[in-house]
């Protein structure tokens, strides 16, 4: 089975069977009230804040369309940005640390699958900061093994998958470039390599140069409204 990267990349439904309770999952129905309560106050405060008409238009065009599919893709990248993890994070010595984002743990002895239970020496990391090569490369491994557990995806290299639904999420985060801090992160990382080139060459580099550099690693993501403004100059060097 052929590999996706981040050019070749094409979303798919995903066949990976839950195995685990759905009491952790954002499809569970505590977790549908949870949004949909959030959705309603999120109305109210763009009915304060005179945003919103009180009553929607009796026909949905395709400007409003647009809009409302950019809202979604929004709302997705926030839940996979922000999902409530009960459990601990899973740090499996097997893995490799390619990402810097694992701390390696002793053996505990056990062979079974069924055995299996992470050591408790752990390391946190916020959702928001797998990088999209992680991701890709999780959402690759369930593709390949689509009758695989979450807790087989979770040894074999995914232990930041929390949950088999998140893999949608990634999905979508991966067809649109990544979330928001990745397209920052893609961008900063093209400027600095440009700035690097240039420095190495004798080359002067002025804020111009830097903000063309930004944008043009910005153009790559139509969705995204970057401006290389001098805040983001100041910023980035």
């Amino acid at each position: 089975m052929s590999h996706f990267t981040r050019d070749s990349y094409v979303p798919e439904p995903s066949k990976a069977e839950e195995s685990d309770t759905d009491s952790n999952s954002q499809t569970s129905e505590e977790a549908k009230i949870q949004l949909k309560t959030a959705l309603v106050y999120c109305e109210q405060l763009l009915l304060e804040n005179n945003k919103i008409a009180t009553e929607p238009s009796a026909v949905i065009n395709e400007e409003h369309m647009k809009i409302g599919e950019k809202l979604y893709s929004t709302i997705m990248e926030t839940l996979a940005e922000n999902i409530i993890v009960i459990e601990d994070d899973l740090i499996l010595f097997e893995e490799a640390d390619e990402e810097g984002l694992f701390e390696e743990v002793e053996d505990s002895g056990l062979q079974s699958d069924d055995e299996y239970h992470p050591d408790e020496k752990r390391s946190k990391i916020d959702t928001d900061d797998i990088p999209l090569d992680y991701k890709i490369k999780v959402v690759n491994l369930a593709k390949e093994h689509p009758k695989w557990s979450l807790k087989n995806l979770q040894k074999k290299g995914g232990s930041h998958l929390k949950r088999m639904d998140q893999l949608k999420i990634w999905e979508e985060q991966i067809r649109r470039g990544g979330s928001m801090k990745d397209k920052y992160t893609t961008i900063d990382k093209w400027t600095h390599d440009r700035f690097v080139e240039a420095r190495q060459s004798n080359q002067q580099v002025t804020t111009r140069n830097l903000q063309q550099w930004a944008l043009a690693a910005a153009s790559q993501f139509p969705d995204l409204e970057f401006k290389a403004s001098e805040a983001w100059v100041k910023i980035f060097k």
